[in-house]
């Protein structure tokens, strides 16, 4: 004869087969923590270094078109500084144009769409269904 199990008995035996999953899922979930706090601190030193690296580049351009302008002012021509090796100094950042909204009319003007219109032909057609 079969032996009775106690209830107790079956839910620990049940908790004991599930306890390796639960641990590996827990595992699984710290990992995917600490990987997304990894990832997120480095979008934010990206940008921040994304951001330093404009900065610098703007700097230095200004930097060297001051520098070109006063050599210039020192009567150096362009073609001259060119020839020597320098490069023209990078062009000014243009600023977007805004867009001009679309003129819609209030009221449409035929006259200007159809200046001399045709008349209608009167003639009767061959529909039969008419």
């Amino acid at each position: 004869m079969a032996k009775t199990l106690n209830p107790d008995d079956i839910l620990a035996r049940a908790k004991a087969g599930i306890q390796p999953k639960m641990d590996a899922v827990d595992q699984l979930g710290a990992a995917l923590k600490t990987l997304t706090a990894h990832e997120d601190d480095a979008a934010r030193r990206r940008a921040a270094l994304e951001t330093e690296l404009a900065t610098a580049g703007r700097t230095k351009d200004a930097a060297y078109k001051t520098a070109w302008t006063k050599a210039t002012q020192a009567g150096w021509s362009a073609a001259e500084l060119r020839k020597i090796g320098f490069p023209n100094p990078a062009p000014a950042a243009r600023k977007p144009r805004q867009p001009t909204p679309p003129v819609t009319p209030t009221q449409p003007n035929h006259a200007a769409i159809n200046p001399d219109p045709q008349p209608v032909d009167d003639q009767p057609t061959n529909n039969t269904w008419a």
